[in-house]
């Protein structure tokens, strides 16, 4: 292995580093890491200190490096839930003992190209598990609210409206007639200007309306729920028990079509489920330059990095580079006691 140093332009960077990324044969050397520096490397340094004095960074460029491998961080966690639900979808059948998995650099790069549209695939997934979300917790409310109506079904009454201008009506059930015997002692002792009124009764218990002077509303509420009265919620749609139960059952109907068709597009959308995983690769390695990229020595002009090669790759790696930048590069043989 070969210990390399570059020193190239501020402004090409990123691209630089894209570029070692891209040719695959080069990891770089942590700066917080690589505290042992040769004499040469120093000598280097100090050279290039010389020529072009380092500044500090300022909090702005501080900040929008920190908000950018933040947002790296969030695509990659995004990533993770997309995959985990195409995993969950469609799964991938793997050979037993394949263990981890291996990719060249230049599917990598096709994976990079189409990075755009795979994040497309990511938002439609998410998109369609909110809205899934969403829709079942629909469901159990229709559903809970059905089951309130059916005990009303054979009612001829329009739930919506329970009362006239002075008279408030609430509707509900008793369990018991007992119960009604004693909401109407009560109501004759404390309220006497009201009135309980049995509309069905079966199984399912009593289903009674009582009606009371606005006025006195609060009051007879608070002592029929201290006796057991279940009251019917308010109901803003107007209509009998059994025409609600029609707008409900339409509704649940569209609502699980709904839930159908978001099912349907999110088994599409799980076949991206392998590519999907190499787009994390992909990321993750972009996500680490990232991260080495904030902790290079750098001036107001330019910047050093370190890394290392195969020995049989630095001209290749050192020829690259030169093509395309203005860069300059050294490199020397691993000794005994470096890390790599």
């Amino acid at each position: 292995m070969d210990k390399v140093t570059v020193v190239g332009l501020h402004e090409q960077r990123d691209d630089i580093i894209d570029t070692l990324m891209r040719l695959g044969a080069v990891e770089l050397i942590s700066q917080d890491r690589e505290t042992d520096t040769s004499d040469d490397e120093k000598q280097q340094s100090g050279q290039l200190i010389a020529l072009d004095q380092p500044i500090d960074e300022k909090d702005d460029l501080t900040q929008a490096r920190q908000k950018a491998e933040q947002s790296a961080v969030n695509l990659l966690t995004r990533l993770e839930m997309a995959i985990e639900t195409s995993d969950r979808l469609c799964p991938v059948k793997k050979k037993m003992f394949s263990g981890r998995r291996s990719v060249d650099s230049t599917t990598l790069m096709r994976i990079a190209d189409r990075e755009e549209a795979l994040l497309d695939v990511v938002g439609r997934l998410e998109q369609n598990n909110t809205r899934l979300t969403e829709h079942r917790m629909q469901i159990g409310r229709l559903q809970a609210r059905r089951e309130l109506l059916l005990p009303w079904r054979t009612l001829d009454l329009d739930l919506s409206s329970p009362g006239t201008t002075h008279v408030q009506m609430y509707l509900g059930t008793f369990d018991t007639p007992d119960q009604v015997t004693l909401a109407e002692t009560q109501l004759r002792a404390e309220v006497p200007e009201s009135m309980i009124s049995v509309l069905a009764e079966d199984e399912g218990g009593l289903r009674c309306a009582v009606a009371t002077l606005r006025s006195r509303a609060d009051l007879v509420r608070s002592l029929l729920r201290r006796v057991g009265f279940n009251a019917l919620p308010d109901i803003e749609t107007a209509g009998t028990a059994a025409e609600q139960l029609g707008h409900l059952d339409r509704d649940l109907q569209r609502t699980q079509l709904e839930i159908t068709e978001l099912e349907k597009e999110n088994m599409e959308l799980a076949q991206y489920g392998p590519d999907l995983e190499l787009l994390h690769d992909f990321l993750m390695i972009r996500h680490d330059r990232l991260k080495a990229s904030s902790s290079l020595e750098t001036s107001q002009h330019t910047f050093w990095l370190q890394g290392w090669v195969p020995s049989h790759l630095v001209h290749s790696v050192e020829k690259g580079l030169q093509s395309r930048y203005l860069v300059a590069v050294s490199h020397q043989r691993a000794t005994r006691d470096d890390d790599y």
